[in-house]
């Protein structure tokens, strides 16, 4: 009579057992399922700053000071020359149209502003155009501006006094034309640094 009885025992046992090993896979499983579609949270993306709408004001300044300034300088030297290019008219007038070189190079400087007002107004954007940008295109019209104004300062003194000299010899006319080409190549350094400074300008972009 007890041999049914501990034989249907053990098979419940058994099955117990079974059943208990058949859970404890399903929860490996699981787990496992989870873990493997498991991404962790995306850190929420930092937006650049709002440009600020000064930065437009700073870059515009910028491209009227370059224009400004050389302006200046080049109907400074164009006027002082211009002066001297008359009286020699009137003393030699044969040699006028060599002593018209100081004007011609003074009217040049204005050429340099006008490069650089054009390439700073064309790169102001009325959108993501940052602080940085600003300070930097102002810095260059400054930069090639006041090179322009020292350099026609420089040619209406010079061109001034040598076409006065002109007047009396001729073999003034070569040291002339070097000291103006001196003269004019500090409007050129200007020119060159502006460029430079307008290009890292644009390689900036760090506002909407």
């Amino acid at each position: 009579m007890g041999g049914p009885f501990r034989r249907d025992k053990g098979e419940c046992a058994s099955n117990l057992h079974s059943l208990y090993r058949y859970r404890l896979l399903c929860g490996v499983c699981v787990v496992l399922s989870r873990r493997s579609s498991y991404h962790p949270p995306s850190l929420p993306r930092t937006m650049p700053p709002p440009c600020d709408p000064q930065a437009v004001l700073f870059g515009m300044l910028g491209a009227a000071a370059a224009l400004a300034f050389a302006n200046f300088g080049a109907a400074f030297g164009t006027a002082k020359c211009g002066v001297s290019v008359a009286h020699l008219g009137i003393a030699q007038p044969s040699r006028v149209m060599r002593g018209m070189v100081p004007v011609v190079m003074a009217g040049i400087l204005g050429i340099y502003g006008l490069i650089v007002a054009v390439i700073i107004s064309n790169n102001v954007k009325s959108t993501g155009y940052a602080t940085f940008s600003g300070f930097i295109h102002l810095g260059a019209g400054v930069a090639a501006g006041l090179a322009a104004l020292t350099a026609g300062y420089a040619i209406g003194i010079i061109g001034d006094i040598c076409c006065f000299a002109y007047a009396k010899t001729d073999k003034i006319f070569v040291p002339m034309i070097l000291m103006l080409i001196f003269a004019e190549a500090l409007g050129l350094y200007g020119l060159i640094i502006a460029l430079l400074m307008n290009n890292r300008a644009n390689a900036v972009n760090m506002c909407v």
